[in-house]
């Protein structure tokens, strides 16, 4: 993701970036009705944690997370604690009974 991010032009940085920033998705929470998480950097400055209670909150069944000294991109900053809790949280709401697909296979 960040090699990827390092390849994009300036036009995505100034131009594209900024238009994406102004998107606001919130009128479609109301359409979620499966468990949602929530996870947000407890030092996020882009999406800040008082957005994230927001989100949680207006879903049907919201669960936030905030991670601990992490910013805008804790799947990056802190790898291990989102995937803890993305696994706690699939183990919480899938049931046990689901198959567990094999590595290739579809």
């Amino acid at each position: 993701m960040v090699s990827l991010a390092a390849q994009a032009s300036s036009d995505v940085w100034t131009d594209a970036l900024s238009n994406v920033m102004e998107v606001d998705l919130r009128h479609a929470i109301a359409t979620l009705t499966v468990p949602t998480l929530v996870i947000v950097g407890e030092e996020d400055r882009v999406t800040p944690p008082a957005a994230a209670v927001e989100v949680a909150g207006a879903l049907a069944d919201g669960r936030l997370v905030v991670i601990p000294e992490a910013g805008h991109l804790p799947m990056l900053e802190r790898p291990q604690d989102v995937n803890d809790h993305l696994r706690a949280f699939v183990a919480e709401v899938l049931p046990a009974s689901t198959p567990k697909r094999k590595r290739g296979k579809a």
